[in-house]
Parts: C-alpha cells; structure tokens; sequence
C-alpha cells in the first residue's frame, strides 16, 4: 500500500539543499497522512494574528478546562493583519480523544532560531531561508514564514501520535469478535473479547 503526497496540494515540497533535492513533508501532507492510516482527524493548522488578539476572536486557555479556538468572523476585514502571535492545530483520536498543540510566536521563533538553515542564512552561508518573513504594503506578515509555522505546529504531533497502526488490526479482529459473538456465532467467547479498547 503506497501513499502520495502532491506538491501541488501543498502536501510536499522539493527543497534543494546544496546539490541534493529533498523532499519534505508540508503541514496539508501531515494531515494527509494522519486521515490516511487511521490515526485520527488533525486539523489543518490555524494562524492567529495580532488583529485576531485584538478583536478578541482568539481564546485559548490551559488546564483541565483546556480550549483553543479561533472565530473565523473578521470583524474589520480593513483592518491589517499585523504580526503572527499564535499558530495551533487539533488533534482527534480514532476513539474521539482530543487534544491541541497551541505555540505562541516566541516558541515558533525559538524553533527557527535552532534550525540548521535559519542559522545557515544568519550566517551568510545562504543567501535565502524559508523562515525569513516577508511584510505586505500594510505590515502584515507574510511569505514562506508562515507556513513554516504552521508545518512546526503540525510536527509537534509527529511526537504524540502512536508509532505503529499495528494496534489498529488487534482492535478491528476484537471488534468482530464482538459483532460475532453478539450474532450467536460465538456465544461462549463474548466474555472473552467484550472489552474492545487497545
């Protein structure tokens, strides 16, 4: 079973480094992949931006109570954008389990500043990055910047999401076994698989 990833889609990219082209794996491929094995649902990444802050659209709170959202309802759409403050991304299990990863700008701007290429640019061994920000006519940030945040932001579950779907398959044979065992075919085993979770 092969999966693909399509630059067009924004799913992969082909990166040149030195002389060698590597392909890398964007935050819409990430998501992709997620879906795909049957891992879950991931959201695709959310940028918030200053005027988000500032309008009171953006609420995000920690603990047992945690919540990350963003309302998609610009209330001055004139207005600029502004800088990027928070990037974030929702996670929901297979057995409905959700969690969220939320990195304001000084952790994202802490992860560009230990990568290899950012430190390459700073240094003047290259002469571009994709973490350099560019800015529109009205300040707002732009450019490759931000999907580097967001693919930062999608990584982080790399981290958290399990290694193997082998799991998957002992669920899927335990969860027949029940269907089985409730259809009469195996009366005597309903004791033995009812507990379904992995």
């Amino acid at each position: 079973c092969g999966l693909s990833l399509q630059p067009h889609m924004q799913q992969m990219f082909l990166v040149l480094f030195g002389r060698e082209v590597t392909p890398m794996i964007g935050a819409q491929g990430f998501v992709y992949l997620v879906g795909k094995a049957g891992l879950g649902l991931l959201s695709p990444p959310v940028l918030v931006f200053q005027r988000d802050v500032e309008e009171h659209r953006f609420r995000y709170r920690q603990g047992t109570r945690a919540l990350c959202e963003l309302d998609p309802v610009v209330k001055d759409p004139n207005r600029p954008k502004g800088e990027l403050r928070y990037a974030f991304a929702v996670y929901e299990a297979a057995n409905g389990r959700k969690t969220f990863k939320c990195m304001d700008r000084d952790e994202l701007l802490s992860i560009r500043d230990r990568s290899k290429g950012w430190q390459a640019y700073k240094s003047g061994r290259v002469s571009k990055s994709t973490w350099e920000a560019t800015h529109t006519a009205d300040g707002s940030e732009g450019g490759d910047f931000l999907p580097m945040c967001a693919k930062t932001v999608i990584r982080h579950f790399a981290k958290v999401l399990p290694k193997s779907t082998d799991h998957w398959g002992e669920r899927a044979a335990k969860a027949e076994a029940v269907e089985a065992a409730l259809d009469g075919e195996q009366a005597d085993a309903l004791g033995e698989v009812l507990d379904v979770t992995v």
